[in-house]
């Protein structure tokens, strides 16, 4: 499942001509990001039911950037829910959902929109063009 966002979001940053390299795909675990990009490292983080985005706790975390996606089933494309600066998830509230793991976690709701990180990957002045972006 995590795959799939990861590959996912290969083909939407490719769109965007901005020529993202893969850092690796592998199963189980990708050392803490998955793509590097012009404007950083990210990690996608994938889910059946995204509600949250979120970073663990007290755990050093490799990728600038986090992003939220929604895995819909086999077949069916990924939605790409929002995205984060991975410094920023440090401010928010930590809970743990289980297992033991405690997790700093933003609302899916609370989330940048992916248009703005395009613009970002783009290396377009967000001063120009988020005020347009933001109404959408």
């Amino acid at each position: 499942m995590g795959m799939a966002g990861e590959v996912a979001f290969l083909e939407w940053a490719g769109e965007l001509g901005s020529g993202p390299n893969i850092h690796k795909l592998t199963p189980g675990g990708d050392g803490g990001w998955d793509v590097v990009t012009p404007v950083g490292t990210v990690d996608v983080k994938t889910a059946r039911r995204p509600f949250y985005l979120f970073r663990e706790y007290a755990r050093a975390v490799q990728a600038d950037i986090m992003v939220l996606a929604h895995y819909r089933g086999k077949g069916k494309p990924v939605r790409f829910m929002g995205w984060e600066w991975s410094f920023v998830l440090l401010a928010c509230q930590v809970k743990e959902h289980g297992h033991g793991i405690k997790n700093h976690q933003l609302k899916q709701d609370m989330l940048q929109p992916m248009a703005k990180l395009k613009l970002l990957m783009q290396g377009l002045p967000l001063c120009d063009k988020w005020a347009d972006i933001h109404q959408e």
